[in-house]
């Protein structure tokens, strides 16, 4: 003979459901999180390492931010030279730029959303082309482990991924983001990359190295507040 399950019942069983799933799910969160930032940071590591490669066949040059005159921002520099696959549009695979935990998937929009290069280096020999941009020597970097080449990055303006990193706090194009559990992912001049928290961004020697007089270092946590590494 069947048995129905009566009002109670089921409303009892989705109880312990919904109970089940609301335990489950900040446990499923922080995995999730985990993977994106392995990934993003496995990202920033071959990034990074395209652009050493094309610093050593450059005379130590790393790509300008955006060349004016082509209308080619770095990350497009690397994929045309081929330092860099690129992915189809259209394809399911998330490109190698783009952080696995920003919003930003369209095909159009994938080197001007990508992860920040450091904009400025004073200190470093540089090569300015006119309407092409400037192009820092990167192997006269004074502190290549502790130097910042890219990293997570925001607009707080509009809340996306932006290909420049600028320190100074008057200048809103874009910011080092700790969106992963409040760590930014980093690649250095050396070739290395890391998962830094807000203190270590602060503690680097390339953060106290002297600028215009100021200027604030400064970065966003994972709720877009500011945080200031150093004053001058």
């Amino acid at each position: 003979m069947k048995r129905y399950f009566t009002l109670i019942e089921l409303l009892v069983v989705i109880a312990i459901i919904a109970i089940i799933a609301a335990m489950l799910l900040p446990a499923l969160n922080r995995a999730r999180d985990k993977a994106h930032a392995v990934k993003c940071l496995n990202n920033i590591r071959q990034v990074n390492a395209s652009i050493m490669s094309y610093a050593n066949d450059y005379h130590g040059y790393r790509p300008a931010l955006y060349d004016g005159n082509d209308k080619i921002y770095w990350g497009k520099r690397l994929v045309d030279n081929h330092y860099l696959p690129e992915r189809q549009i259209g394809s399911s695979q998330r490109h190698i730029l783009l952080c696995p935990k920003t919003q930003t998937n369209d095909p159009s929009s994938v080197y001007n959303r990508s992860y920040g290069m450091m904009a400025r280096a004073p200190y470093l020999k540089s090569m300015e082309v006119p309407q092409s941009g400037v192009y820092y020597q990167i192997t006269q970097s004074l502190f290549p482990s502790e130097d910042i080449m890219i990293g997570d990055s925001l607009r707080s303006t509009d809340q996306v991924q932006i290909y420049a990193v600028y320190k100074e706090s008057s200048l809103s194009t874009g910011e080092l983001h700790l969106r992963h559990s409040n760590r930014v992912n980093i690649g250095f001049y050396d070739g290395h990359a890391a998962a830094l928290g807000f203190a270590e961004i602060g503690a680097l020697k390339s953060y106290r190295l002297p600028q215009p007089i100021g200027s604030r270092y400064y970065a966003l946590d994972e709720n877009n507040r500011e945080l200031f590494a150093a004053y001058y």
